[in-house]
């Protein structure tokens, strides 16, 4: 019978000559946790009593999962904002909570099965010696403990058992690093990576950049679409992009939001939302939305959520603007995101686009593409056979400039910046007698010629231990992850499905 990750994991264990109690002593000072409780939480985020879901015996409680809603939102909340509300991204963030509260709790439960437990003398030493929120003069005030946690929603035993879980699974991470030491051949291979430094010279363009940049006398594409080919062509490329062409249907609207946080506090967004509407009219919408409304992509003009079509907003607010009439506020209207108070400002109609109306433009695409096929294939022709003159004959021709690099070592996760295909592992084949790459190298549609330029001797021992730090943390995380997989795939794992964005999870 195969021997489980786990039980290989312990013969790794005993094999060291390490025993469980050397590292109960280990203190660890749980940063994330205090973070997380002391700054920006209060007893208004809970939503509420009920379990949101299950892992195995665990059943996970609103407030925990409301927390950790919070902290996935305060994390990509802004940055979901800036692209448009919708009942996607609000799934996502759902999604990404529940997942946050299952795999810490995954991780608790399977280093638990591998006999990691926190002595009960060790956690009251924890709370009361290392953290400072509940001291006063040095000393542990049981007073200011209990009204810390009170003030953030937590009971003394969810907080406890919130402290126990991050010290196993510290203890955890902290047995897994002592089996993913990098052997002595692999340091000294990371460190050979950082000795030695080369300098290129490249010259990069996109592609359909280039193909879009061209422009060809109106008169010469309308003579060539008298060609029967050319035409049918035309139109193919016209087809493919009619839909991007087409106007949808659009809406230009205004709005005031009032948040709802929690569900507690959503009598009372109603309650400001109604008295809103009453005092609101066309003229002082734009004024009221700017001292009222508590969208900020938004508020400072006036409301105006300018011109948008289906799909971006989320869908209690599209319901409304896709068929109200102009002119007409509304009602407060709820969304996952609270109250919002609506009013259409302009409508215009889907239209689709003609052939008529973008002959020439696609014309002058198909036009163009033809020449760049035909001059990138000589391009290449060009390289291959070693005619470098003639290679940097064409590049000058297109008005493409020779950059370049910064100074590169092999070890380098990329080169300056490019974020490309463009790596330091490929580029080092140029050296000062092999001064081209052996073909040009294309990521995507955009294509790279690269040339050398220098080398010098150089040593960075710095990076060399970053990347010895690397190589540990990549091999920690392979570990990790298969031994958290492994656990997982036996584990049951419940959903409650009222929790928006509910998706398929293994139990359900």
């Amino acid at each position: 019978m195969k021997k489980t990750l786990f039980e290989t994991l312990k013969k790794d264990l005993k094999a060291k000559n390490f025993g469980f109690r050397q590292f109960f002593a280990f203190s660890i000072l749980l940063i994330i946790v205090i973070v997380f409780i002391f700054f920006g939480y209060s007893a208004k985020d809970s939503i509420g009593t009920g379990g949101v879901g299950q892992v195995n015996d665990y059943v996970i409680s609103q407030a925990e999962y409301a927390r950790e809603y919070q902290k996935i939102e305060s994390m990509y909340g802004p940055w979901l904002r800036h692209l448009g509300n919708s009942k996607m991204q609000g799934e996502f963030l759902h999604n990404q909570a529940f997942e946050g509260v299952v795999n810490r709790i995954l991780m608790f439960q399977a280093a638990q099965e591998l006999g990691i437990r926190v002595p009960q003398g060790e956690l009251v030493k924890h709370i009361t010696r290392e953290i400072p929120e509940f001291q006063e003069d040095g000393k542990f005030r049981r007073d200011r403990y209990e009204g810390l946690l009170q003030a953030n929603n937590y009971s003394v035993s969810d907080f406890e058992n919130l402290v126990n879980q991050q010290l196993v699974m510290r203890r955890l991470e902290w047995v897994l690093n002592l089996l993913v030491n990098p052997s002595q051949l692999e340091a000294e291979y990371q460190k050979l990576l950082f000795q030695g430094q080369k300098q290129i010279e490249y010259a990069t363009w996109d592609s359909q950049e280039w193909i879009e940049k061209q422009k060809y006398p109106e008169k010469e594409l309308r003579d060539l679409l008298k060609n029967e080919e050319f035409r049918a062509r035309v139109e193919k490329e016209f087809q493919a992009r009619q839909e991007s062409l087409s106007q949808p249907e659009r809406v230009r609207a205004r709005h005031i939001l009032i948040k709802v946080e929690n569900e507690s506090a959503g009598a009372d967004a109603l309650k400001k939302a109604k008295e809103i509407r009453q005092k609101l009219t066309s003229k002082n919408f734009a004024e009221m939305a700017k001292q009222y409304s508590e969208d900020p992509g938004s508020k400072d003009k006036g409301g105006d959520l300018g011109f948008f079509a289906r799909g971006t907003m989320v869908n209690a607010v599209e319901e409304y603007v896709f068929t109200a009439p102009l002119g007409n506020i509304s009602d407060p209207i709820k969304s996952e995101f609270g109250y919002h108070i609506i009013q259409v400002l302009e409508k215009t109609a889907a239209r689709k686009a003609t052939f008529q109306e973008h002959d020439i433009k696609m014309a002058q695409i198909v036009k163009a593409r033809d020449v760049y096929e035909k001059e990138i294939a000589q391009l290449e022709e060009a390289y291959k056979s070693r005619r470098y003159q003639e290679v940097e004959e064409l590049i000058k021709k297109w008005n493409i400039q020779w950059e370049t690099s910064p100074w590169i070592s092999l070890g380098d996760e990329q080169i300056g910046g490019l974020g490309s295909q463009l790596t330091p592992e490929t580029v080092w084949a140029v050296t000062k007698d092999n001064p081209y790459l052996s073909e040009i190298v294309r990521d995507g549609g955009r294509v790279y010629v690269v040339k050398f330029k220098a080398e010098k001797e150089f040593k960075d021992d710095k990076k060399s231990k970053e990347a010895v730090e690397s190589l540990k943390k990549a091999k920690f995380n392979e570990l990790l992850g298969r031994y958290l997989e492994k656990f997982k795939q036996k584990s049951n794992i419940v959903k409650n499905p009222k929790i928006a964005g509910s998706t398929n999870v293994s139990g359900l």
